[in-house]
C-alpha cells in the first residue's frame, strides 16, 4: 500500500474517532440539560417562619453552623462557591430573592432541592437539610426573611462540558434532588443531647466535604484549592489520637493539637464555632462509633 493510500486510512480513522467523540460528548451534555431541566412535583409540608427575636437569633446562630453561611455568604448576599474547570458555581443572593419566595418556596428549596419552577437547584445540599427538624427550619426561615437586601452576588451558575461528563458519569452530584425521596417523609428530628443519634443528625452536614462515611479525600469535582478534606473517624490516619478537647478547639479556635491552623476557607470552622457545647459534644461521641477507615475513603 502506498504512502498515500496510508495516510488517507489514517486521516479517515483521526476523522472517525473525532467524530464518534463528538457524538459522544453530545449524547452527554444532552443527558446532563435534560436531568437538569427535570420538573418535580414535590407536596411539600408546610413550615411556616417563626416569630420573634429570639426566633431570629437562634436562625441566624443555625445559618451559620448548618452551612448555609458557607454558599449564600453571612449577609444572604450569596457568594462564587468555585470557578474551576468543571464550571463556575454561585450561592444565589438570598437577601434580595426572599420577598419573592413563600416559606413554601423555602421549604421546596431547603428539604427537596427543588425550585419555583420544580427543577433541580444546583449544587443545594438538600439531603443535609431534609431530616431537619421543623423547629429549626422554621428559625432558619425567620432569620432569612430579616435579611437587608444586598447587592451581593447576581450570578447563576454554568457547568461546563468537563461538569456535565462527570455528572452523568456519577462522579460528580450536581442535584441533590435527584437522590431524595420526595414521597417519604423523613423520621422526627432527635431530640439535643450528647448522643450518637443527635450526633448523626448534626454530622450530616459534614458529608459534602468529607464523604458519606467522613473518611475525608478529594471532593468529587472539586479544584484543589477547595483542599483535601480530613478524615473524621478513628483511624489512625484520622482522630484516633484526639481528645473530646481537641475537637472542641479544632471547632472553636481553629487550631489542630500540633499547634497548626485550620484554614478557614477550606474548613469553616469559623461558622461551626458557633455550636454549643451538646452539639459539638454529640458530633463528637458520634464520630467515635463510627468504623475507623482510612483517610481518602470518603
Amino acid at each position: 500500500m502506498s504512502p498515500r493510500k496510508v495516510g488517507r486510512l489514517l486521516l479517515i480513522a483521526v476523522g472517525a474517532l473525532l467524530s464518534v467523540m463528538l457524538l459522544g460528548m453530545g449524547v452527554v451534555i444532552a443527558v446532563s440539560v435534560s436531568r437538569e431541566s427535570h420538573v418535580y412535583r414535590v407536596k411539600v409540608r408546610p413550615v411556616h417562619a417563626a416569630a420573634g427575636a429570639d426566633a431570629v437569633a437562634e436562625g441566624h446562630r443555625l445559618y451559620l453552623t448548618r452551612g448555609c453561611a458557607d454558599c449564600h455568604g453571612e449577609d444572604g448576599g450569596g457568594r462564587v462557591i468555585a470557578d474551576a474547570a468543571v464550571g463556575r458555581f454561585v450561592g444565589s443572593n438570598l437577601s434580595k430573592l426572599v420577598k419573592d419566595r413563600t416559606d413554601e418556596d423555602l421549604v421546596r428549596a431547603i428539604r427537596h432541592g427543588v425550585s419555583v419552577s420544580g427543577k433541580p437547584l444546583m449544587l443545594m445540599p438538600a439531603k443535609e437539610y431534609h431530616g431537619m427538624g421543623d423547629r429549626e427550619l422554621a428559625n432558619i426561615i425567620a432569620f432569612v426573611r430579616s435579611l437587608k437586601p444586598v447587592e451581593g452576588v447576581d450570578e447563576t451558575c454554568e457547568v461546563r462540558t468537563l461538569g456535565r461528563m462527570l455528572h452523568v458519569t456519577g462522579m460528580m452530584h450536581l442535584f441533590n434532588a435527584e437522590e431524595i425521596d420526595h414521597e417519604t417523609p423523613p423520621p422526627p428530628a432527635p431530640e439535643p443531647g450528647e448522643t450518637v443519634e443527635y450526633g448523626a443528625y448534626l454530622a450530616i452536614g459534614c458529608q459534602s466535604c468529607h464523604g458519606e462515611g467522613l473518611g475525608g479525600g478529594p471532593i468529587p469535582g472539586a479544584p484543589p484549592e477547595m483542599g483535601l478534606p480530613a478524615n473524621l473517624t478513628m483511624d489512625d490516619t484520622g482522630l484516633k489520637a484526639w481528645t473530646k478537647d481537641d475537637f472542641f478547639t479544632a471547632i472553636r479556635k481553629g487550631k489542630r493539637p500540633d499547634g497548626s491552623d485550620i484554614n478557614p476557607k477550606q474548613m469553616p470552622w469559623t461558622s461551626l464555632a458557633h455550636m454549643s457545647d451538646v452539639e459539638l459534644g454529640a458530633i463528637w461521641v458520634y464520630l467515635q462509633s463510627l468504623p475507623p477507615k482510612p483517610r481518602g475513603s470518603r
